[in-house]
């Protein structure tokens, strides 16, 4: 493959096959992975944002390839970088995607232009978007260039109108109260949910997961969602229900 990969690690939940037509990402989330993985600043994994060399052309070979080997997942666009970051570009692309009858999944933060090539969808095709805060001034920082979290939402209800799949990505969790009042405002357009957490930032040690996690699903489950555990979420349980029973017992040997 060119630019066609498959992912490994926690992004293996999400998709079998997958592709960043772009180096760099302008939305510029705080908590982005990428600028640590590729070893670079977060600044400069924000300002020196453009298309990957050959994307297309890339793509286009590495579609034949897989049209010809009979693989059957879906193109993942994008974990490294907001899809979307260059509409004429996408669409581009997702015309070779239908051109070989490969299906699609976008996540992105940048839903109004993707909204335009919902008509494009197929059965096997699916629309998501992540969602972290309501409240603006914290979504500001963390997400400085991502859209309102109204404007995602009202793109999955646009999505779920056309009958198309919908997903919504609850990682990072910043606030586990706001990420409830995300579920309560948006199920009715949601397919399925990814119950995540926030990884690799100091600010995880002062979340309590096993109550987060109990009161998501209760939630989920009240409203008949479909939903996944991410397999951080289901680690960081396990790992505080350890520490609480290590610390039972310690207590009960000082007594």
């Amino acid at each position: 493959m060119k630019i066609v990969y498959a992912p490994k690690g926690p992004a293996s939940d999400y998709a079998k096959l997958a592709v960043n037509l772009f180096s760099g990402c302008r939305v510029g989330c705080r908590y982005c992975y990428a600028p640590r993985v590729l070893h670079t600043s977060r600044e400069s994994f924000r300002d020196h944002t453009s298309p990957r060399r050959d994307c297309l052309v890339n793509l286009e070979a590495d579609l034949i390839r897989l049209h010809e080997s009979g693989v059957p997942f879906p193109l993942f666009f994008s974990f490294a970088c907001d899809p979307y970051q260059d509409r004429k570009l996408m669409a581009q692309a997702l015309l070779l995607c239908k051109a070989y009858k490969r299906p699609w999944t976008i996540l992105t933060k940048l839903t109004i232009p993707a909204r335009e090539h919902f008509p494009q969808y197929d059965l096997n095709d699916s629309f998501g978007t992540t969602l972290t805060l309501l409240d603006p001034d914290r979504l500001a920082y963390w997400e400085p260039a991502a859209e309102r979290p109204e404007d995602r939402i009202e793109s999955l209800r646009i999505a779920h109108d056309y009958g198309i799949r919908t997903w919504v990505s609850l990682e990072p969790v910043l606030d586990p109260d706001e990420t409830l009042a995300i579920i309560s405002i948006a199920h009715r357009y949601v397919s399925h949910w990814w119950l995540g957490k926030l990884n690799d930032h100091p600010n995880a040690s002062n979340i309590d997961w096993p109550d987060y996690f109990r009161r998501a699903t209760q939630l989920l489950n009240k409203l008949g969602a479909h939903y996944s555990i991410k397999r951080e979420l289901t680690n960081a349980i396990g790992a505080r229900k350890q520490e609480r029973t290590e610390d039972h017992e310690t207590r009960k040997i000082l007594l």
